[in-house]
Parts: C-alpha cells; structure tokens; sequence
C-alpha cells in the first residue's frame, strides 16, 4: 500500500545525485533586522543646491553610512537615492541583532550633527534623517536581475514595515516595530506612541520611538526585577569560591567558563557576586562586559574602575583628572611620565565616546600600553583580592590574553582570579587550552521543574504550556525564560500560544541561528539531519550524504564539537541526536520549502528502499518524511501504527503524541469518503489509549472520540497538547477555549 502511494515519487529521484554537500545558497530563511534610512525633503533639497554639492552631500551621508553599518555587523543591501537599507544577522547570524541596528541608527543620528556644524558659511540647511527599524522572518539572498553582480532581495514583511515606519517618523528620530521592541526594551528606552495605521497594513501597527540606551544602572535594576535564581548550580559555586579562596591565599588563578548559550553562565556568576558581598568580602571587581561583538572596547570598563578608584567624577575637567592621576599612580609606584600621560590620554578618550576614534593604546604603543594596564591591576591586587570577569570572551582579546600571559609570572603575593566566559568549550590555542575549565550543562528533569516553577511565578500560565516548554527547551534555563516571555510580549501584546508544532519563538531566532553557523559542508550536513528528525544514524545519513564524500567525517566532527549533537553507538552503528530540538527546529525552517522536499523524498526513498524494516518497528519515522511530502493517508496509517506499537509497550503519553499527529493530517483530507475511513480508525486508536486510563464505559468513551473528531470535522483547529487531549477524553475538563481558534 505505501509503495503503491510513494512509487512514483520514488520513480522520479533513482536516477538523481545526492543533493549534498548543496551549493553556496543564494537564499535562505532567517529572521533579520532591516534598518531604512531616508533623507528628509531630499526633493527640495535637489532643487535649491548645485547637482554637485548635492552629490557629494550624499555620498558623505552615504559613505558615514557604510563605515558604522561595518562597526555594528551590518549589511547594506542596496542603495536608494538619497537612502539606505541595512539588514542585520545576515549574512552571519548575529545574536545582538537587534540591538546593533538601533545602535548603527543612533550612530547615524550623531553623524548627522558631528557632520553639520553650525557653519554660517553654508547656504542651506544640515540635512536630517529618519529611520525605521523592523524584525521578522524573511526571505533574503535573492538576487535580481541577470548577472551575479546583481542587487539581493529581501521578501517579507521587515522591509515593508521598515520603510513605512521611516515614513511615519518625525526628522532624525528613530521609530521601531513591535518585534524589534520585543527584544531590545531590556537595554533600551522606548517610549510607545501607539499604533498607526500604514499603508498596505490591514490592521493599526504598534510602533514605539527610540529614546536612548538605558544606563548601568537602570539595566542592573532591570535585571534585579527580572531576577529568577539559578536552580541546580551548588556545584559550580562552590568552585568558584574555593578559587577565590586559592586566589586572596597569593595563588592568581584563571577559570574558563563554558556553556551553550542559555544555560546560565550569566545567571551563575550574578549568583556569586551576590554571595560574596552578603558574606561582607572586601573585593575589587571588574565586570568586562561587551555591549556587542562588532565594538569589543574591552578596556572600557578597566577605565570606568580606576576613575572610580581614582575619585575621578564624571564633571572633571582634563587638568583635573590628569592631577588625580598622577597623584594617585605615584602612591601605586608609577612616576614616569610617559605611563602617566598615557593613563590619561587613555580616559580622555573614553570620556569622548571612544566610538569613532582610535584608542591611545593602538598602534605601536599597543603592547606597552596593555601592559602598563595590567601592571596597575597587579599592583591593585596587593591591595584588594581582584576579581575580574570577562563576559562573552573572544581568544582575540589581546589585553585579557596579556592579563593571562603576566599571571604566568606573577609573584605569589598577587591575589587575581579572572574567570572567561564563552559558550565554546576550550579553544584551540595552547596558552587557553592549558586553563582550567568549567562546562555548565542544561538542567536535569527535576531541576529544570523548579526552574519552571520560579518562571511561572512572574509568567502564570497553563500546566500544558509548562511542559510543552520544558520539552522543547531540553532543559535550558534560558531557553525556557525566553519562551515563557514570548508568550506574554508578542506583536500585538495580548497573551497567545504556539501555534504551530515547530514554531520557534522570535525571541530564540538569532541566539538559535548563531549557533548553527557553521562551514557550509558542516550546514548542510546539519540540515540533512534535521530533516531526518531529532536523531538519525550514520549508515542513512552517509547515504544520502553520498559516501564518497571525503568531507562527511570533517563536517561530522564539527557538529560533535560544536555540542550540537551527540553521537551514541546503537546495535553496531552510531546514532547522531540533537542536543536541543529548539536547534534542530531552527536548522530546519531555515530550509527553503524546496529542499526540505527533496531532502524528504531522498529519505523516504532510503526508508522504502533499504530499510523496510522501519515501516515495521518505526512507523513513525517514515510518517514524518511523507506527511511533509503530502501524503496524508499513508502518513495517518503509519502514525496510528506507531500508535499501537506504543500502546503495547505501555507508553500511553508516546501513543497519544502519535494519535494526535494522525488528527492534525486528517484535517488536512480533502474527500468526505478519506475522512469516513480514517474517522473510524481514529476512534479505534483513541478507544484503545482510553480505555487504559480511564473507568468510563465503552459507549462513553466513543461518544466522547465522535465529539472531539467532530470539533475537527467544523473546521476549527485545535492546538492542543497532548495533556489537554488526555484531560477532554478523560472527560476531565471540557476543550480549553484558549487553543481554539476559528479559521
């Protein structure tokens, strides 16, 4: 029967070629940020100045443009006249996406002054800007036209919106959308202006106006209100305090702290702070924080420390500083002038916005400087234990690697312990492989139900979402912080469910993205197993992967570094599975519609083919590839088998799952005669589950299948788990109104 469904699909790909490793795609599925910048009254402007001046006005604009659009990880996708459009997380996946394009569009807006003076020489006014800033998913790569010269396209709403919002916005503002406000009002200040109404948007659009970055201080009583204790850590604490310890004993010590993203390194470290000042330590602690990987100012907060050491307030005047700084590098043993002088060229810079301009220490005095730097701390530390904390670490941070390099030769009397925080385990080079290191894990079952418990108390919501989260999220603290959040903030900001089984939440896309950028060898790679599911074996895989292909096992390795996957030997082969389903999910809607097909129908030719034994023992597993090729009722008969297979071996929870997928495809049948069919195979399926859960009679029971299947049958889709199922049938609670919705 399947063969006699699937033949001709099977037909048309025997004599095709593997389609791996794929082809450099010209276009992919991603969420991105699109920046549209316009000149105001730039009509006017052309017909009041000299072609000319006008043009070399603009490309100025344009090319200030281009410089901070580099600065910020950005990717100008095209000019228009007088204007720009900037697209951020493309092409390289950027986690601070967001959060870039509102800095790159602040930028803007200062250039526009710095660059317009007041000039009473000039015969006509400075030009002004507005921007618009939208997010969303999109689809980008394209190119038009006929050569590979060609302009990229971007499909989707973030462009459209982003234009209308630059429209909308008043001279040299900055106006943002619902999603880019979604994931960026923890660092900036929004003000909400309310919704309008754009042209081509059916329904009034919320928009919010960019005021400015929050400061320290109100992002560290953000995150103090936002605060949810690690859960599961004991452990880890207590190693960084017998560090310390080791540490203020005259024993300097560097700690690399490794975690995926999500896992809590944050989290951890913001526990032991807060541990060390309620037991009363007197420690002097710098926190290196970087506010995006494209502006890594890494001696910034080193200044901000020593003006405060040094009582420097922010209204000093340059004469002053330079004072208290000599005064005070002369009780730390520095009298010569040339460290002094650099110290303060140093925070004279800093106090200027350090964004355009060079650092002191570039240049030929780099390594003198860094190291007159460090020299200051180490004196430091004889006075106060050091604690310094570097977040987001990079190996090519040369002042924490000179740091690392003089702690080598530091004289026991020095109390530093700095601790490097990445997600990536270890690194290749021999000065940080030697470290010791730290690795955070996801959260076990019981744990992470705590974790939940903690989240669940600022974000009510229903006990079947508290699952469904921690399911998909594999045990990843902030993983589930991010989908419980998204829940309640979406675009509108009513309170809404997932919709969809494999939906992924807007708030996870970029941190998601970043973690499978990868070689394109090991991407595709990656998809292909995404594809299969949450595992696969390398025997199938190498298969369709072609088996000549001396790049598998590179790329493999890859992947199995990366902590992406985890390779277990299963009955003399090795089975490959996914760390986390919100990264295999992510991997596979990046996919173009196209080559998730054609991904599908190589698989399930492997399956009919070499392997007809999975129709037999992992019906489901060919259920997936057809489903998604539209071949619905082979796909329901192989989901109802799989359903009997689970019911055999007890597991009611796994059968159900495999019942309800069989429910959403039999929406899906076209013919009145399909669903008679398949509606009484449902029943029979559901009866059998039920009937070991429940004391209710036999006509109960299949009166209550009929009521659910005819809940379906009107044309209303449920989005039910598979807890709220177990509830309706049980006849324990009526169907949750909450996830129904009309079509």
């Amino acid at each position: 029967m399947i063969l006699s469904f699937f033949s001709s699909s099977v037909n048309q790909q025997k004599n095709q070629k593997p389609f791996f490793p794929a082809e450099n795609r010209q276009a992919q599925r991603k969420q991105v940020t699109v920046l549209f910048c316009d000149v105001v009254d730039y009509t006017q402007r052309s017909s009041s100045m000299d072609p000319e001046d006008l043009a070399e006005e603009i490309r100025g604009f344009q090319t200030r443009c281009e410089t901070i659009d580099k600065q910020h990880g950005g990717h100008i996708t095209s000019f228009l006249g007088d204007g720009l459009m900037m697209v951020f997380g493309y092409p390289a996946p950027d986690e601070f996406g967001a959060e870039n394009a509102i800095r790159s569009g602040a930028r803007i807006l200062d250039s526009v002054f710095e660059n317009h003076p007041n000039d009473k020489q000039k015969d006509h006014s400075p030009i002004s800007v507005r921007i618009g800033i939208a997010t969303s998913l999109v689809l980008i790569g394209e190119r038009a036209g006929l050569h590979q010269e060609r302009d990229e396209l971007i499909f989707g709403e973030a462009p459209n919106l982003a234009n209308r919002l630059q429209q909308t916005a008043k001279p040299n503002s900055i106006l943002l959308s619902a999603g880019t406000r979604l994931l960026t009002h923890d660092t900036f200040n929004l003000q909400d202006i309310g919704e309008h109404k754009l042209k081509g948007f059916p329904q009034p659009v919320p928009i919010w106006s960019f005021i400015g970055e929050k400061s320290l201080e109100q992002k560290k009583d953000q995150l103090k209100r936002n605060r949810i204790d690690s859960v599961g850590r004991e452990k880890e604490l207590s190693v960084l305090l017998n560090t310390l310890e080791s540490a203020c004993a005259g024993k300097p010590q560097i700690l690399f702290l490794s975690g995926d993203a999500g896992t809590g390194k944050t989290r951890l470290l913001d526990d032991y702070e807060q541990m060390l000042e309620k037991r009363g330590e007197r420690i002097l602690k710098i926190d290196i924080r970087y506010p995006s990987p494209h502006r890594r100012i890494s001696l910034a907060p080193v200044v901000d420390t020593l003006e405060s050491l040094f009582g420097i307030q922010l209204t000093s005047g340059v004469r002053t500083k330079c004072r208290i700084v000599s005064n005070a590098m002369g009780l730390l043993g520095f009298h010569h002038d040339d460290d002094i002088n650099l110290v303060c060229q140093l925070m004279a810079w800093y106090s200027m916005g350090n964004s355009s301009e060079e650092s002191p220490l570039q240049g030929k005095s780099t390594d003198g400087g860094l190291s007159l730097i460090t020299r200051i701390l180490c004196r430091l530390s004889l006075e106060l234990p050091l604690f310094v904390r570097v977040d987001d670490f990079q190996p090519t941070d040369t002042f924490i690697l000179h740091c690392i390099n003089l702690l080598h030769n530091l004289e026991s009397r020095h109390r530093i312990f700095i601790v490097l925080v990445s997600r990536f385990k270890s690194y290749t080079d021999s000065l940080l492989h030697q470290l010791p290191e730290l690795t955070l894990e996801n959260l076990g079952p019981s744990d992470a139900d705590i974790f939940m418990d903690a989240i669940f108390r600022r974000y009510p919501l229903p006990e079947t979402i508290k699952h469904y989260i921690m399911q998909k999220s594999a045990g990843n603290p902030g993983f589930m912080i991010a989908m419980s959040r998204s829940l309640f903030e979406p675009p509108p900001s009513t309170v809404h469910y997932f919709r969809e089984e494999d939906e992924v939440p807007s708030t996870l896309r970029y941190s998601l993205d970043a973690q499978i950028n990868l070689s394109p060898n090991a991407n595709s790679l990656l998809e292909l197993v995404a594809v299969f599911g949450l595992c696969c074996y390398q025997s199938d895989l190498k298969t369709i992967a072609d088996e000549n292909n001396i790049e598998f096992q590179s790329g493999m390795d890859q992947l199995l570094n990366r902590r992406l996957l985890i390779m277990l030997e299963e009955d003399g082969d090795k089975k490959y599975v996914f760390r986390q389903p919100l990264v295999r999910l992510t991997c596979y809607q990046t996919l173009l519609r196209k080559r998730r097909r054609h991904y599908h129908q190589q698989i399930a030719q492997l399956f009919l083919s070499r392997r007809p034994d999975i129709v037999t023992t992992h019906p489901s597993w060919l259920a997936h590839q057809l489903e998604h090729l539209n071949l619905n009722s082979v796909a329901i008969d192989l989901w109802l088998r799989s359903s009997n297979l689970w019911i055999l071996q007890n597991s009611l929870s796994e059968a159900l799952d495999a019942t309800f997928r069989a429910m959403v495809l039999y929406q899906r049948l076209n013919t009145n005669q399909d669903k008679t069919l398949f509606r009484l195979k449902l029943v029979n399926a559901i009866h059998l589950i039920i009937a070991r859960r429940s004391n209710q009679t036999p006509d109960t029971i299949t009166q209550r299948c009929h009521e659910l299947l005819s809940i379906l049958d009107s044309k209303k889709h449920p989005r039910w788990s598979t807890d709220d199922i177990f509830q309706v049938l049980l006849g324990q609670d009526e169907p949750p109104a909450y996830l129904m919705t009309s079509e």
